[in-house]
């Protein structure tokens, strides 16, 4: 009989910090908002990268937190916009964050 066994690892980040690499497609342009006196939430930066796109009338594409600066909290953000597609005029999807979840499964 055949069981299945997910098991789940805790990352430990050791090290300066980094944050994750971004492709910037075709027609896409990369930007990043970074100001070390305001430690905010992850939402909070989410947010600053979906105004920054609408504003330039693009729509958001990608985007990664920059330096930890408390528990859950950051000083910045960069991120790709993109042109909007002629028939989507959804501004982006909100992305989701679960922080302290099981981010390796076997």
């Amino acid at each position: 009989m055949l069981s299945t066994v997910a098991v789940c690892a805790d990352v430990v980040a050791v090290g300066p910090f980094q944050s994750d690499a971004l492709l910037v497609p075709e027609h896409c342009v990369f930007d990043h908002v970074h100001n070390s006196r305001l430690c905010s939430s992850y939402g909070h930066w989410n947010r600053t990268a979906l105004q920054s796109c609408a504003g330039r009338n693009y729509q958001l594409q990608n985007f990664a937190i920059l330096q930890p600066c408390g528990i859950d909290k950051f000083n910045g953000v960069e991120f790709v916009c993109c042109p909007r597609d002629k028939g989507d005029r959804r501004i982006s999807i909100f992305h989701s964050f679960t922080a302290n979840k099981c981010s390796i499964c076997l």
